[in-house]
């Protein structure tokens, strides 16, 4: 029996299943198995009569760019130059969502070159799209319908809901393809194109309502679906926007 010890990136590269640089994503990843036994630790020993196999689902074919999904809870920060590190915490392992049916494998590198097409503010919750696509990110910020409902502290009438379409539609800037409708007592339901240049905030204190919730529902024909809040997933082949 061999008793000396090797690290088990460089045992894979010997191995012959993938390069070191690979094997440490793959570690990662939680897609080595030594002994039939998941390793996810970067630097971990084994020996060479110990079995090294990756999991059935690291031989399927990989996406050169992945879109990443997102369900924001309040209180994340994921707009302006620094909006990467705002999302870095909802993007951990173990917020991956178990729904995630997509068959991709989560790499560090997924995370770099990243684009955000329609940031939400720290107090707004909802759908988010990361995407290394940027194709994609520039036609989900220009020609994507985004749709939120909104929450306000009086019951909601008529008039209000008018006030508000005439406010958007009719500002220096007008936000595109605004339209306004009462969903309940206290909500509002707005779907809009093109990612609002101001804070809806702004629109609905600017219309007379006090706003105290917003959440955005679907980014194109793209909903939350069964996205738990605060988890992620891929977008997977043939999904679309």
């Amino acid at each position: 029996m061999t008793t000396e010890s090797l690290r088990l990136s460089k045992y894979m590269a010997e191995l012959g299943l993938c390069s070191r640089s690979e094997a440490d994503r793959l570690i990662e990843s939680g897609r080595v198995l030594v002994d039939g036994k998941v390793v996810d630790t970067l630097g971990s020993r084994v020996t060479r009569d110990q079995k090294i196999t990756l999991s059935d689902d690291v031989r399927m074919a990989q996406p050169d760019r992945v879109t990443i999904v997102v369900y924001k809870p309040a209180g994340f920060e994921v707009e302006g130059e620094d909006w990467l590190e705002g999302a870095r915490p909802l993007l951990t392992k173990a917020r991956h969502s178990p729904t995630d049916k997509s068959g991709i494998y989560p790499l560090r590198r997924h995370l770099d070159h990243q684009n955000l097409p329609v940031p939400l503010a720290e107090a707004a919750t909802g759908l988010l799209v990361l995407t290394q696509d940027k194709t994609l990110a520039q036609r989900i910020s220009k020609d994507c319908e985004l749709e939120y409902l909104i929450w306000v502290e009086d019951e909601v009438s008529a008039e209000q809901v008018t006030r508000l379409n005439n406010v958007a539609r009719n500002r220096e800037k007008p936000l595109t393809a605004f339209k306004a409708s009462r969903q309940g007592d206290h909500q509002i339901r707005i779907v809009l194109r093109n990612p609002p240049k101001v804070w809806l905030g702004e629109i609905a204190e600017a219309s007379g309502l006090v706003l105290t919730g917003v959440k955005r529902i679907r980014i194109g024909s793209f909903s939350l679906g069964t996205l738990e809040s605060g988890k992620w997933r891929y977008v997977g082949l043939g999904e679309r926007f």
